[in-house]
């Protein structure tokens, strides 16, 4: 049995002054979301100035029209109808986008959260989201130390993406968050980390992509996993037909067509616009469909290649996962400026990962990548009317300011996922004094108890194996657990 650690792996105690920064950043933050979630539906952008920021929060209905799709799907089945149909007529939904998630989400989550009023039902959603976050910071707290610890926090408190999660009522954090959390505690909680991964596979299918970073010599994993793919496998029997439209919503032609669209931040529709910018685009939207089902292949295999490659290193667990979550967000076709509130907390599994493998240069590129994620894009500045009755208001911008914008988040992205595949051909660097690195003590995915411990004694390092009844095992079988 494993031992569990007698104390967190970080030890260090923060100066009062650091401590009253984070608190103050808190409040900011609490404030921005205040004034999200105050707003009655059908709000113009004025009543929530951030919303300015945003092509989603300018030019689209809000707050909460997608949330409204769950809350409308859940109704619907109540009501023993099609949860891809027509929402009821006394289910109160102002406006909603169409619904698009899986059949058992709405007949679960979306059924429950359907019992409530739809403006209450939208304020426990987005606490439940912050609840989220704040379990992100205790994660990330815990697993982290010194100067990375703060930046890491600071950039959660921060990022504007969560706050566009909030206008909109999404669900691409949580879901993000569940797989953050899970590969965090791959080896200190081997039951609870395949349970929050399944989790946000439940709300989203994407986070699916990281199971093989989990899957090592432990039961658990296998066990989880097979018994979710069990009962989505009853659920899809029960009702064929739902989930024949699940899938051909989801995995269908991507309809990406290379024209302006000011909300599409995607790496796919970057180039898409960059070609047409510079007047070199070779293909119609057949062949961008086309190129998007092929750079998906692509990435997520290059991905799988960096599990199997860094699954017997130290923060190997991390790297794959990011590999793995990061091959989803720069192969899809349609990603929205809310999905990078994902690709922060992925950022951040690269950043310490690279800390903690002591490649001083990646994970310098790393956190500027992961403050670009938090920053807002220049959108605000270039949609200067703020007409909430224009749907796509980079109909209207010149060829390079359309290419310019998503770059600014799917360049980031493609950086992180390039630093990943790059940590897997390198490793770790050898020689730097202590093995111990930022995810535990010992350098290694395992947590203390579990692994070889380090001790400094008078400029030396000392490695101790770990002992179970009086014996000293493996380093090997300490690392694979």
């Amino acid at each position: 049995m494993r031992p569990r650690p007698d104390t967190p792996p970080s030890e260090s105690r923060s100066p009062a002054w650091a401590l009253a920064l984070l608190a103050v950043l808190g409040v900011v933050h609490l404030a921005a979301a205040w004034s999200i979630v105050r707003q009655p539906f059908g709000a113009p952008p004025a009543e929530a100035p951030l919303r300015f920021l945003f092509n989603d929060g300018t030019h689209r209905m809000g707050p909460g029209a997608d949330f409204m799709a769950l809350y409308g799907a859940g109704a619907a089945a109540r009501a023993g109808q099609d949860v891809y149909g027509r929402i009821p007529d006394d289910a109160g939904v102002p406006y909603a986008f169409p619904y698009r998630y899986s059949p058992v989400v709405a007949s679960s989550l979306g059924a429950a959260l359907s019992m409530l009023s739809p403006h209450a039902a939208f304020v426990l959603w987005c606490a439940l989201l912050e609840l989220l976050l704040l379990a992100c910071l205790r994660v990330w707290w815990r697993y982290t130390a010194g100067g990375l610890q703060w930046f890491g926090a600071c950039a959660l408190l921060l990022s504007t993406p969560f706050l566009l999660e909030l206008q909109m009522g999404q669900f691409t954090f949580a879901a993000t968050a569940c797989a953050f959390i899970a590969l965090l505690l791959a080896w200190e909680r081997p039951l609870v980390a395949p349970l929050a991964l399944a989790a946000g596979a439940f709300l989203k299918t994407f986070p699916l992509v990281a199971v093989p970073a989990l899957l090592r010599r432990r039961a658990e994993p296998f066990m989880v996993f097979g018994a979710f793919t069990l009962l989505l496998s009853v659920d899809a029997a029960q009702r064929p037909d739902a989930w024949r439209t699940f899938l051909q919503l989801n995995f269908g032609a991507t309809h990406l067509a290379p024209t302006s669209d000011a909300g599409n931040y995607g790496a796919l529709h970057a180039a898409a616009q960059w070609g047409r910018a510079l007047e070199a685009l070779p293909f119609g939207p057949a062949e961008v469909d086309a190129a998007a089902w092929w750079l998906r292949i692509g990435a997520l295999a290059l991905a799988c290649a960096v599990v199997f490659r860094v699954r017997k290193r130290p923060h190997g667990t991390e790297t794959a996962g990011a590999a793995l979550l990061l091959g989803h967000f720069v192969s899809y076709a349609h990603v929205w400026e809310h999905h990078y509130a994902g690709v922060l907390l992925a950022g951040l599994l690269v950043t310490r990962a690279a800390h903690g493998l002591r490649r001083p240069v990646v994970t310098g590129v790393a956190v500027v990548c992961v403050l670009l994620m938090t920053a807002p894009t220049p959108f605000w500045l270039w949609d200067t009317a703020h007409d909430p009755r224009v749907w796509d208001p980079a109909a209207r911008w010149t060829p390079l300011q359309c290419a310019l914008l998503p770059t600014f988040k799917a360049g980031p992205a493609l950086t992180l996922y390039a630093l990943t595949l790059g940590l897997a051909l390198v490793g770790p660097r050898r020689g730097l004094g202590s093995p111990g690195g930022l995810g535990s003590p010992h350098g290694t995915d395992a947590p203390r108890g579990s692994g070889p411990s380090a001790s400094s004694e008078g400029g030396l390092v000392q490695v101790h194996q770990p002992q179970v009844g009086g014996l000293e095992l493996p380093q090997a079988d300490a690392e694979l657990g």
